[in-house]
């Protein structure tokens, strides 16, 4: 699986800088992504790899042991 973080590791924040230009998307945002603060809906998953391969609808969607991505509830 191949996600914001491993791109990060690999590039620094300059790959998130690439992918804010070509997509758009907020720079913040996808740092949150990156650090698996936040996924990406499926549709924004599909952008995302469209403006870099490297990434697997996989690797924004599911955590590191395979599950679905479940968001914490605060109290």
């Amino acid at each position: 699986m191949s996600t914001l973080k491993f791109l990060v590791e690999r590039e620094g924040v300059a790959a998130l800088d690439r992918i804010h230009e070509q997509t758009g998307i907020n720079r913040k945002y996808l740092y949150q992504i990156a650090t698996n603060r936040r996924r990406p809906s499926a549709a924004l998953a599909r952008r995302l790899i469209d403006a870099d391969a490297r990434l697997t609808l996989e690797g924004l969607l599911f955590n590191e042991s395979g599950a679905p991505h479940v968001e914490q509830e605060t109290a």
